[in-house]
């Protein structure tokens, strides 16, 4: 199971993104299911950063965004958002 998270970030979220992104992950492997998470610049949207998360199931993502571990490094990130983040849950075909 995957999810794929975008944040449109100000120019200070842009500069500290990878601090960001190297906590998140941090965090991520910690958590049941855990399979992979890697970051992309988008090259149509300067300001925006995708997240793609792989868990090895819709149990184990649940788990992680229904969780108390990701809440400091959402609050973290969205103080630093030019708008809302969103989020896709990808399931194999």
């Amino acid at each position: 199971m995957m999810s794929l998270i975008t944040h449109h970030l100000t120019p200070e979220g842009e500069e500290r993104f990878s601090g960001w992104f190297s906590r998140l992950r941090a965090a991520l492997t910690t958590q049941p299911g855990f399979v992979s998470v890697r970051a992309f610049t988008d090259a149509t949207l300067p300001n925006a950063r995708h997240v793609l998360l792989e868990m090895q199931s819709e149990t184990a993502l649940f788990g992680w965004t229904s969780g108390d571990d990701k809440a400091p490094l959402l609050r973290e990130i969205e103080a630093l958002a030019a708008k809302p983040w969103t989020a896709l849950r990808l399931r194999p075909l």
